[in-house]
C-alpha cells in the first residue's frame, strides 16, 4: 500500500466529481437526444444499409436492397429493416455525451475522442447487421424464432 490515508475530505472531492460525471452525461444525451429526433435519419439508416449489404454481397450472401419505407435487407425469406433503432444515432449520442463529460480532458482531445467514437460506430453498426443477417442466413435461421 502507498500509505495514503484516505480522508473524508477526498472522499467528497469524488463523488462530487462523479456526480458532476453523471449529471453531464445526462445533460449532454438530453440535448443530443433532443436535436437527433428532429433530425431525418433516412440518410444515415440508408448508409447502414447499404454498408451492410455490401458487406453480406461480400461474403456470398444472395440479398435485395429495397428503399421503400425503411431501408430493407432481404436476405432469403428474413426481411430486416433498417429503421431508427438500427442507425447507430443513440449510440452515437451516448457516446458523445460520455467522451464530453470528461472534464479532467482538454477540448482538443474531447473532440478527438468524438470524431474517433463516430468513425467506430458507423463502422462496427453495419457490421453488426451483416453479423447477425449473415449468420441467420449460413445457419439456416435456427437461432430466429
Amino acid at each position: 500500500m502507498s500509505g495514503h490515508k484516505i480522508t473524508k475530505r477526498d472522499v467528497k472531492t469524488q463523488l462530487t466529481l462523479a456526480f458532476r460525471f453523471v449529471v453531464s452525461i445526462m445533460a449532454f444525451y438530453t440535448l443530443f437526444w433532443l436535436i437527433i429526433s428532429n433530425i431525418d435519419l433516412t440518410p444515415l439508416k440508408s448508409a447502414t444499409a447499404t454498408a451492410a449489404n455490401v458487406l453480406l454481397n461480400a461474403f456470398g450472401v444472395p440479398t435485395a436492397l429495397a428503399f421503400t419505407g425503411e431501408p430493407s435487407i432481404t436476405v432469403g425469406l428474413v426481411t430486416a429493416q433498417i429503421t431508427n433503432l438500427c442507425a447507430g444515432d443513440l449510440e452515437i449520442a451516448l457516446l458523445t455525451a460520455i467522451i464530453l463529460s470528461t472534464w479532467d480532458r482538454s477540448w482538443r482531445r474531447r473532440f478527438i475522442g468524438v470524431i474517433g467514437g463516430l468513425i467506430t460506430i458507423l463502422i462496427l453498426n453495419p457490421l453488426r447487421i451483416f453479423i447477425v443477417l449473415a449468420t441467420g442466413y449460413y445457419s439456416s435461421w435456427q437461432w430466429a424464432d
